[in-house]
C-alpha cells in the first residue's frame, strides 16, 4: 500500500498556522475527522496524547509523527499538514517542527499499512525532499512529490513491494558485510525504519557495507542470518589483533623516538646550561602547557558573544525563557545562590526554554552550570538540548556546590529560530541551573548585527530620499496584501492590509477585527461568516450569530412620518428572540430572563412579551388592556354572574313581600354588564 493511497485531499492543509503543540495534534485530528477514519475524535485523541507522554514524536529535522493505533480508528489512514512558521512540537532536536503527518491504525486486524508507513518515515530523511513539501502551492503537487519520491526510493520492478526490506544490504567485494545493525522502536511505526535509513546513509557516505534488520510492529525484516553474524565476528576479530599489533609497534617506535629526542636535547641543553633536563623541569614544562592552553581558551571567550538572555536568571524568567510547568521556578537557596529550579514530578517532561534566535552556521560553546537537590545527588541528570542532546552523568550533580556542564555544538546553516531546552531528567529528582551561555565567535555577531544596521541606514535613506518605489520594493509590498507583526514573548498582534479591507488579529485570543469601508467588523477564532459577532456602520450596531443575522440597535423613523426620529432595537428574521436579562450570582454560568419577545413557537409558544420578573406600577395608568386568566393578591378571580335585587314590594296586607332582581356581570374579576 502506497502513501498516496492513505492521503486524501481531506486530510490534507498546507500553510497552516498554529500556535503550539496542542493547536497542532487538534488541526490534525480534525483532518482525520474530515477523512472518514475515525469514529470517535475523543477517543482516537486520547490515544495521540498518550504516545506523546511517552515521549516525543517530533524527531527532529523539522519532523513531527504522531501516531495511534487505536479502536476508534476504521481504516488505516494519514492526516498531513505543512507549518511555514513552524511550531515548538518538543521535538528531539530543541527546533521547531513544519512537516508532520499524523497516522491512524486499527486496533485489530492487518498491518498492511505499516509498508507504507515505514517508507514515509524513510522518505523524509532527505532534507532537500522535505523542504520542497514545505514550498507545495496546491494538494496536488503535495500529493506528486510524495509519489515521485517513493517511487524513486522503491521502484516498482521489486518482486514484491510489500516484503522489500527498509534498508537493502551491501556488500564488499569479498562478500563480507562490514557493519550488521539492528533498529527497533516500542510501536514499530516510524521510527524503526527512519533510523536503519540514517544508518544506511552515513554508511554510504564512509563508504562502508552495511545490513540492517529491522524490528517493527508487522516483525522483523532484512534478518541477520548466523552465517552473517559469525562472518563478522571473524573478520572483526582478525582485523582487532591486527589492529592490537600495530598499536604495540606504534607505541614502540614512539618510545625510542621520543627517549632519542630527549637524550638530543639534554646532551644539547648540557653543554648550554651545564645540567640535564630532569623529569621535574619536564613535569613543569607540561604544567605551564596545560596554563597556556587555558589562558588562551580565557582569551577566546573575551572574543565571543553570549546568546543567552537572562541565563543567570537574577529577574527571574525574563520574556526570552519558557517554563513548560508551574512547578519550575526562579528560587534564592542559602547556599547556591540565585538559581531556575526545575522539577519532573510525572512522565510528562519538564523544562525550561530559552528562545536564542536565528544563528549563523558554526561551532557554539554551551555551558551552565547544574546542582541537585538534597537527597537526589545520585539520580539527579540535566538534560541540555540545542540541535543535539547530551545528559550528565548519574552521580556528577552536588546539592551543595556547582558543576560546570559545557560542549561544543556545530550548527548548519539555517534561517530557522533555534531555541534551548533544559529538562529534570529524573522523575522526582529536582535540578537547579545558572549561568547559562551560548557563545559564539565575536566577529560572526559582530558582523550579523553590522548587516542588521547596514540595511536598517539603508532603508532610512531611501526613505529621507523620497525614492517611493525604492521603499515599496525594500518594504517587499505583496501583490494582494501587507502584513505587519508586533511581537513581545509568545503574544503578538497583526495587521494585514488588503485592497478593500484591513484585518487586525491578536494570537493570545483568537480574536480578529476587520475593518471594510464604512463598517468595523469583530470576529471570533477566524475571519469567516460562521465567525462573525458584530458590524458598525451607518444604521448602527448588528449582531450576527453561527451565520445567522439576528438583529441591530440603531437608529431609524416612523414609516408614516418620518420627521420622527428615534432608537431602536430591530429583531431580524433570522433572529427569533429578543431578551432582557441579568446573571444572578457572580459564578453562575447562564442568565436570567427579565423580560423577552418571542416569536411563535420558539422560546414560547405564543409570540409576545414575557415576563421573567415582577411589574411594579408605582401608581401609573395601565390603559386599554384586556386581562386574561388573572389573581389579585394570590386569589384567582371570579367569572360568573351576582345577582341584584333591583325593587322590593308588598304582595298582601298580611305583611307579604316580593321583589324584582338583575345580574351583574363579572370576567376575571371585572364587571362587564350591569342591569340597567
Amino acid at each position: 500500500m502506497r502513501i498516496t493511497e492513505l492521503l486524501q485531499d481531506a486530510t490534507i492543509d498546507l500553510g497552516v498556522k498554529v500556535n503550539s503543540k496542542e493547536e497542532a495534534i487538534d488541526h490534525l485530528v480534525d483532518l482525520m475527522v474530515k477523512g472518514g477514519n475515525i469514529t470517535d475524535r475523543e477517543e482516537y485523541k486520547k490515544g495521540i496524547l498518550a504516545r506523546e507522554a511517552n515521549g516525543t514524536t517530533g524527531i527532529g529535522g523539522g519532523i513531527a509523527i504522531p501516531h495511534s493505533k487505536n479502536k476508534a480508528v476504521t481504516k488505516a489512514g494519514l492526516a498531513s499538514m505543512t507549518v511555514p512558521d513552524g511550531v515548538d512540537y518538543e521535538a528531539m532536536d530543541g527546533e521547531p517542527s513544519d512537516v508532520f503527518f499524523m497516522i491512524a491504525a486499527p486496533a485489530e486486524g492487518s498491518d498492511v499499512h505499516l509498508e507504507a508507513l515505514s517508507r514515509l518515515s524513510v522518505i523524509l530523511m532527505d532534507p532537500v525532499f522535505k523542504d520542497s513539501l514545505l514550498k507545495a502551492t496546491s494538494k496536488e503537487e503535495y500529493l506528486a512529490l510524495i509519489d515521485k519520491k517513493e517511487t524513486e526510493k522503491f521502484p516498482e520492478e521489486a518482486a514484491k513491494e510489500e516484503e522489500k526490506p527498509a534498508v537493502q544490504e551491501e556488500k564488499a567485494d569479498d562478500g563480507t558485510i562490514r557493519v550488521l545493525a539492528v533498529t527497533a522502536c516500542p510501536t514499530g511505526i516510524a521510527h524503526t525504519f527512519m533510523a536503519a535509513e540514517s544508518l544506511e546513509n552515513k554508511a554510504k557516505e564512509m563508504g562502508i557495507t552495511l545490513k540492517a534488520e529491522t524490528n517493527g510492529s508487522g516483525g522483523a525484516k532484512n534478518v541477520l542470518t548466523k552465517e552473517e553474524i559469525e562472518k563478522n565476528m571473524e573478520t572483526y576479530r582478525t582485523a582487532y589483533s591486527e589492529y592490537g599489533s600495530a598499536v604495540t609497534e606504534y607505541q614502540t617506535a614512539v618510545s625510542i623516538a621520543i627517549e632519542a629526542a630527549a637524550n638530543a636535547y639534554a646532551a644539547e641543553k648540557a653543554n648550554s646550561v651545564g645540567e640535564t633536563v630532569t623529569k621535574e623541569m619536564t613535569a613543569k614544562i607540561e604544567s605551564t602547557a596545560s596554563e597556556i592552553t587555558l589562558l588562551c581558551k580565557t582569551i577566546e571567550e573575551h572574543n565571543m558573544h553570549n546568546y543567552v538572555a537572562g541565563g543567570d536568571f537574577k529577574d527571574g524568567f525574563t520574556d526570552e525563557w519558557y517554563t513548560s510547568s508551574e512547578n519550575n521556578e526562579v528560587i534564592t537557596d542559602s547556599t547556591l545562590g540565585v538559581c531556575a529550579k526545575i522539577s519532573k514530578t510525572s512522565s510528562t517532561p519538564s523544562y525550561i526554554r530559552c528562545k536564542i534566535g536565528v544563528l549563523p552556521a558554526g561551532t557554539y560553546r554551551v555551558r551552565y552550570k547544574a546542582a541537585a537537590a538534597s537527597g537526589s545527588e545520585s539520580n539527579a541528570r540535566v538534560q541540555c538540548t540545542f540541535y543535539s542532546t547530551q545528559t550528565t552523568a548519574y552521580g556528577l550533580l552536588k546539592s551543595t556546590e556547582w558543576t560546570t556542564v559545557e560542549r561544543e555544538v556545530t550548527l548548519p546553516e539555517s534561517t530557522s529560530t533555534r531555541y534551548l531546552y533544559l529538562y529534570a531528567y529524573t522523575q522526582g529528582a529536582a535540578v537547579y541551573v545558572k549561568d547559562v551561555e551560548v557563545l559564539g565567535q565575536m566577529s560572526v555577531y559582530t558582523e550579523a548585527q553590522l548587516k542588521i544596521n547596514s540595511d536598517s541606514i539603508t532603508q532610512e535613506v531611501k526613505r529621507a530620499k523620497g525614492i517611493e518605489d525604492e521603499l515599496r520594493a525594500s518594504i517587499k509590498v505583496n501583490a494582494e496584501n501587507i502584513t505587519s507583526c508586533v511581537t513581545k514573548g509568545n503574544v503578538g498582534s497583526y495587521i494585514t492590509q488588503y485592497y478593500n479591507n484591513v484585518i487586525v488579529a491578536f494570537n493570545n485570543s483568537s480574536k480578529y477585527v476587520q475593518i471594510n469601508a464604512g463598517e468595523i467588523a469583530i470576529y471570533d477564532y477566524g475571519v469567516s461568516a460562521s465567525k462573525k459577532r458584530a458590524v458598525f456602520d451607518e444604521q448602527g450596531n448588528h449582531f450576527y450569530r453561527d451565520n445567522y443575522y439576528v438583529g441591530k440597535i440603531g437608529t431609524n423613523q416612523w414609516v408614516d412620518n418620518n420627521a420622527h426620529k428615534g432608537l431602536v432595537f430591530d429583531l431580524e428574521t433570522q433572529g427569533k428572540y429578543m431578551a432582557w436579562a441579568q446573571k444572578p450570582t457572580e459564578g453562575a454560568s447562564s442568565y436570567t430572563t427579565i423580560l423577552c419577545y418571542s416569536r411563535a413557537n420558539s422560546i414560547f409558544t405564543q409570540a409576545g412579551l414575557h415576563l421573567g420578573c415582577n411589574m411594579y406600577g408605582h401608581g401609573w395608568i395601565l390603559d386599554n388592556v384586556d386581562l386574561r386568566n388573572c389573581s389579585a393578591n394570590g386569589y384567582t378571580t371570579f367569572t360568573g354572574t351576582l345577582p341584584v335585587v333591583l325593587e322590593i314590594h308588598k304582595t298582601d296586607n298580611n305583611g307579604g313581600i316580593g321583589w324584582t332582581y338583575g345580574n351583574v356581570y363579572i370576567k376575571n374579576g371585572l364587571i362587564t354588564s350591569i342591569p340597567q
